[in-house]
C-alpha cells in the first residue's frame, strides 16, 4: 500500500541534507597513513568542555557532535562580512550539505561531518575571509581544492543562483551556504542552466507522473529511489497520492495533452536523503 510521507518527515530530511542538490560522493584514493597522521594531530590538540563557542568542544569524552552545534542567528539583511556573522550560523557545503564549516570565538575554524577533518585560524580583513595555519585530512577530496598555498581567501556573496540558499561563502571555488538564509518565493535561481522562479510548497500528486532529470518530456526519466528502497519496485513513476516538496518552477508554462502548467523542480524522500528532479505541474494539488 502506498504511504504518503508526512510534511514533518520531509523537513527533517531537508534539514539533514538541506534540500540542496543530490549528494556528491567524496571519493578519492584513500591513504590510511594520512588518516592516522591527521587523527594524531587532532588528538594532540585535545578537547575542552568549557566553552561551546571555542574549537574542540566536547561535553564529555564520548561526545563527537557538539563541535558542530550552533544557535542559528544569521541576519540575511546584514550585507557585511564580520566575525559575528561567520559565527552566527552553520555553513554547509553546497554540493553535499552534510559537510559543515564552523567558525569559533577563539579565531579557529573547523570543517567536518561526524568528526573534524580540517581546522585552522581565520580572520576577517577588508571584508574578506582569510584562512591560515590550517591542516586537513587529504583523503577528503574537496578539501584539496580549498587548501592551496599558505593562506586561503574567501568572499561572501549576497546573491546566488542556488534554488534554496540566498548567500554563499566561496573558498577557492568551493561554496558553503549559511543555515537560516533561504530564498523567498518569487526569487530567481538557475538549476543546471535552466532559469527558474522559487516556488516552495507541499503538494500531493493527483495522478501518476514520470520523474524526470530535466523540465521537458525529452529529458530522461529516473527511478524513484523511495519505491526501490522500501518496496523493491523499480519505476520512474511518482504515484498518485504521494506527497512531494516543490522548490522552483520554470519561467514559462507548457501545454501537454491539453493541460497547461509549469515544470517544477521537486524532491521526494529516499529513505535517508532527498531525491531531486522534475515533474510536470499539471497533476498535483496543494497538501492539506
Amino acid at each position: 500500500m502506498q504511504k504518503n510521507i508526512s510534511k514533518k518527515f520531509i523537513y527533517q530530511l531537508l534539514n539533514i541534507t538541506l534540500i540542496l542538490l543530490p549528494l556528491a560522493a567524496q571519493a578519492n584514493k584513500y591513504s590510511a597513513d594520512e588518516a592516522i597522521r591527521f587523527n594524531k594531530k587532532i588528538e594532540a590538540k585535545g578537547y575542552q568542555s568549557e566553552n561551546p563557542l571555542n574549537i574542540f568542544y566536547r561535553k564529555s569524552v564520548n561526545d563527537g557532535i557538539s563541535w558542530r552545534k550552533r544557535d542559528i542567528k544569521y541576519n540575511i539583511n546584514d550585507k557585511t562580512l564580520s566575525k559575528e556573522k561567520l559565527m552566527s550560523t552553520i555553513w554547509r557545503l553546497e554540493s553535499n550539505t552534510s559537510w559543515m564549516l564552523l567558525f569559533y570565538a577563539d579565531d579557529y575554524f573547523a570543517i567536518g561531518w561526524g568528526d573534524i577533518v580540517a581546522f585552522g585560524k581565520y580572520e576577517v580583513k577588508d571584508n574578506k575571509l582569510i584562512l591560515s595555519s590550517f591542516d586537513y585530512n587529504h583523503n577528503v577530496e574537496f578539501l584539496n581544492s580549498i587548501f592551496k598555498g599558505q593562506n586561503v581567501t574567501g568572499t561572501l556573496s549576497f546573491k546566488t543562483d542556488h534554488f534554496y540558499f540566498a548567500n554563499e561563502l566561496n573558498l577557492n571555488g568551493t561554496n558553503f551556504c549559511p543555515d537560516g538564509c533561504v530564498k523567498s518565493n518569487g526569487d530567481t535561481a538557475v538549476i543546471e542552466g535552466t532559469p527558474v522562479i522559487i516556488d516552495r510548497s507541499e503538494k500531493v500528486m493527483n495522478a501518476n507522473v514520470r520523474f524526470r532529470t530535466g523540465p521537458s518530456t525529452k529529458s530522461k526519466t529516473q527511478n524513484v529511489g523511495l519505491y526501490d528502497e522500501m518496496y523493491y519496485e523499480k519505476t520512474d513513476i511518482i504515484k498518485k497520492g504521494e506527497q512531494i516538496t516543490t522548490y522552483a518552477r520554470t519561467e514559462k508554462a507548457e501545454t501537454i495533452d491539453g493541460v497547461k502548467a509549469y515544470w517544477y523542480y521537486i524532491s521526494i524522500p529516499d529513505v535517508e536523503r532527498l531525491q531531486f528532479g522534475w515533474v510536470f505541474g499539471g497533476y498535483f494539488n496543494n497538501s492539506k
